[in-house]
């Protein structure tokens, strides 16, 4: 059986596959392949599997909060 702290310590990895992205993010796994497909989004091809660096990630979500401020 999978425990959650595996869940949160595979999402806290420095490299995250797109499923992991997704959890973290709280988003659909296919929003987060759309995103990569239209360059949207920080990621890289590794083989046939698409991986995202935690550090670009968090870099690209704060460029997207100053870049297009959400409104309350």
């Amino acid at each position: 059986m999978i425990e959650k702290d595996d869940i949160v310590n595979k999402i806290e990895s420095p490299v995250m596959t797109v499923a992991q992205t997704a959890e973290y993010l709280q988003m659909p796994v296919s929003t987060i392949y759309e995103l990569v497909r239209h360059c949207e989004f920080p990621a890289l091809k590794i083989g046939k599997s698409w991986r995202v660096v935690r550090k670009d990630l968090d870099e690209w979500m704060q460029k997207q909060l100053h870049d297009k401020p959400y409104l309350y």
